[in-house]
């Protein structure tokens, strides 16, 4: 019987594993459309904040700054919103952070409009799939990108309450989530 908790803990530990390592799929609704035929280029985590301005009834989306960093953890950009949508209603905006060191990471910047939206887990902001309005830059980054696909993504929500809520006050929401950057394979 003595060896049953060191089992039962091994169980546990390898079901914790297998629970951490499985992913959502991405819904259908937010893949690159087949019609524009791209390859993934990157992948990059964002850790930042989604911010949501009181308008006197409901808390309302207004803008999001995150640091977005590499496979090495290492920060290669910031993701922000423009103050004004560009001519082709972009606003989302995720650009490189050139390293005054090196050229590890050269410039670059990409601005997207939502194409489509995909509540996947009730507690965080819902997925999404953008479509590259303006682009900008070196190519290894954001320079060419066609499509962004928000995905994995943690917490971000508006506030739930508007008890005490001021017209005008501005709250921030930590949220994490993955980006997943592609470019038209016709480029390449």
């Amino acid at each position: 019987m003595a060896a049953a908790g060191p089992i039962l803990l091994l169980i546990t530990a390898l079901s914790l594993l297998f629970c951490a390592l499985a992913t959502t799929p991405v819904p259908a609704s937010i893949e690159v459309p087949q019609e524009h035929p791209c390859k993934l280029q990157q992948t990059v985590h964002a850790k930042g904040y989604q911010y949501y301005r009181f308008n006197g009834t409901a808390w309302l989306f207004f803008n999001a700054s995150a640091r977005l960093y590499n496979s090495e953890k290492q920060q290669v950009g910031h993701h922000f919103y423009l103050a004004e949508a560009d001519a082709q209603g972009g606003q989302p905006t995720w650009e490189s952070l050139p390293s005054k060191k090196s050229d590890a990471v050269p410039y670059s910047r990409v601005t997207c409009k939502p194409v489509s939206k995909e509540i996947v887990d009730q507690d965080s902001i819902q997925w999404v799939l953008l479509q590259s309005t303006q682009c900008k830059g070196d190519k290894t980054y954001f320079g060419d990108v066609a499509f962004v696909q928000r995905i994995n993504t943690k917490l971000g929500l508006a506030p739930t309450t508007t008890k005490g809520a001021r017209e005008g006050e501005v709250k921030k929401s930590p949220y994490s989530a993955d980006y997943k950057f592609y470019v038209s394979e016709a480029n390449h």
